[in-house]
Order: C-alpha cells, then structure tokens, then sequence
C-alpha cells in the first residue's frame, strides 16, 4: 500500500472512531489536506496525486489547500476554510507548528480529527500540536541517522585515501637532486 494510501486509510479510521463509530454508510466523508507546498513543485505534485488518487480508492471527497508555492503563512487561513466547510478530517504538514497551533486546537475543538504527515518537533512534549497521530519520519532521528551514515562513509574514503597516498608515496623514488 502506498504511504498515501495508508495515510487516508488512517485519517478514514480516526474520523469513524472520532465520533465513535457512528458515521453512516451512506454519509459522503469529505477530508482536507493543509499543506505549505502546492502544485508547481514536483514533490507535492506526487502527493497530490496520491492523496487523489485514494480519495477514488475509499470514494471519500479530497481536497487540496495549500499556495501554489511555499507558503507557512497561508496556512491558517486555508485551516481555517477547512473547519468553516466542516469536513470530516483534516491533514496537515508541519513546518512551523506555532503558526497553525491555533487553528489546529480549532479544529480539534469543532470535533474535526487531525493527522500530521510530518513529524511534530514537540510530539511528546506539552507543545506537541493537538493532532492524533503524525505519519512519517522523525526528522530528528532522520538527520541523526545521515550524519552517523556520512561520517562512515567519510572516515572509510579517508583512510582509502590516506593509505593510497602512503603507498604512493613509498613507492617513489628518491632523485638524486632530492638528496
């Protein structure tokens, strides 16, 4: 299953639970994806796509707000349009969780559940943005990981290079000017 896919099941499971369990069949859900990116950037042009595409898959209604670029501030209000048309679920990136912190408690107080698609750099904390879960990495841990991973592999081209000079260089021999 895609990530995408996994993700809109999961946002479908929270908002059925959410209100406990009794969303009728025949009730059309309608979710809301708040992102900082948009359309133009070939990144969020394939998450468009997914997150399209797994609105026919659970024939649920999607829909994408966000600016055509890079755009943090925006965010609220494209939150804020996504609790005014009451939709059923919310999903939202975090790149700077004091600048949706409000809209997200909004959300959460008019029942609408929320899910972040990256990770909050409070989760755990009392600062942690008042969503159900977040899907994907840590980006702590992510860049941790690189680092250890670089360094490695850094260190092993060195001491290929160091011992590739030292053979060289004891492989030459000395002139007779040099002496």
């Amino acid at each position: 299953m895609r990530p995408i896919h996994l993700f809109a099941a999961a946002l479908l499971i929270a908002t059925l639970f959410a209100d406990g369990g009794t969303a009728q069949q025949s009730e059309h859900l309608r979710f809301a994806f708040v992102t900082h990116g948009g359309p133009g950037n070939p990144f969020w042009n394939v998450v468009i796509t997914g997150m399209e595409d797994a609105g026919k898959r659970y024939d649920v209604d999607v829909q994408w707000l966000s600016n055509p670029t890079f755009s943090i501030e925006n965010m609220a209000d494209f939150l804020d349009d996504a609790i005014a048309a009451d939709v059923d679920g919310l999903a939202v990136t975090c790149p700077d969780p004091d600048a949706i912190r409000e809209n997200v408690a909004r959300a959460r107080a008019a029942g609408i559940p929320v899910v972040l698609n990256t990770a909050d750099p409070g989760a755990g904390t009392e600062q942690a943005l008042p969503t159900l879960f977040y899907i994907g990495a840590s980006e702590f841990l992510g860049a941790r990981r690189m680092h250890a991973r670089s360094w490695q592999l850094l260190q092993r081209r060195a001491s290929r290079h160091a011992s590739q000079v030292f053979t060289a260089f004891s492989n030459r021999r000395v002139s007779s000017s040099m002496v």
